[in-house]
């Protein structure tokens, strides 16, 4: 008798992701869509938007999936919250539509830039009050220093001075690093403020430095800039826009989930 070899199954982070959040399950019984099918792959069969599963699929690369598990960070879906959320307090968050999944598990990405040497640091930014005076230069986290200094934004907590600002809402660097993260796994634009001397290359090291994008992400974003310049001369891949234009509307179709599974195809 032939014996053949046992074969192990193939850890994927992002599948173990999906039921450590139990994505998959909690948006079968609390979104629209009673029942998921095979007939739509990507959205909910009812309303049209992505599944959440379907995202983490296709977006997050392993090795911030596998970063992501081994985090105590716990990501909800509940179409009945009022706010989409990351709490570095308790480490969960919440988000209410498919929408605002990236921007939840970008604020998330936020914490986990901070070095475990700079544990006092991080303990003063997740206990700040939101309404407090900016944190000392000495208590902002290198990595927070590294990414305000990418950005051309006030300091490693705020896009512009908090003192003078006309919308506080759109001031955090905290959610245009979300923001833009959203951006980096879905290929699309990233954004700088007007005095930003960073390059696009800049940011796609700092994202791979801190274990965000692989190579095969990367390729796959620099070959859509290929095309995308091809096609127009003025297409930027970094564009330059003030706090005020960084709004927190970031839509996820299924047009432009299966545009980010044909570019991670080579």
């Amino acid at each position: 008798m032939t014996n053949y070899p046992h074969t192990v199954p193939e850890f994927e982070p992002r599948e173990a992701l999906i039921t450590k959040w139990n994505l998959r399950e909690d948006y079968e019984v609390k979104s629209r869509a009673v029942l998921l099918t095979e007939v739509d792959a990507i959205t909910d069969g009812i309303s049209g938007e992505v599944r959440p599963d379907v995202v983490i699929q296709t977006c997050i690369p392993k090795q911030l999936a596998l970063r992501l598990l081994k985090s105590p960070i716990h990501i909800q879906y509940d179409n009945g919250t009022l706010e989409n959320r990351f709490n570095p307090q308790t480490q969960r968050g919440i988000f209410k539509a498919t929408d605002y999944l990236l921007q939840v598990i970008g604020q998330a990405v936020w914490y986990l830039l901070i070095d475990p040497a700079e544990e006092q640091k991080r303990l003063a930014l997740v206990h700040q009050d939101p309404a407090a005076r900016p944190l000392p230069l000495e208590l902002i986290p290198h990595a927070h220093k590294k990414y305000a200094a990418l950005m051309a934004a006030w300091s490693g907590q705020f896009l512009e001075d908090p003192a003078t600002t006309d919308r506080p809402d759109l001031n955090r660097l905290e959610d245009a690093f979300a923001r833009n993260l959203s951006f980096l796994l879905t290929g699309r634009p990233l954004e700088a403020l007007p005095p930003s001397l960073a390059k696009h290359q800049d940011l796609l090291d700092f994202y791979r430095r801190h274990g965000i994008t692989n190579l095969k992400h990367e390729n796959a974003i620099l070959r859509r800039k290929i095309r995308e310049t091809t096609k127009n001369q003025q297409y930027q891949a970094l564009r330059r826009v003030s706090p005020h234009e960084m709004t927190l509307e970031d839509c996820i179709t299924a047009k432009l989930i299966m545009r980010v599974q044909r570019d991670l195809t080579p």
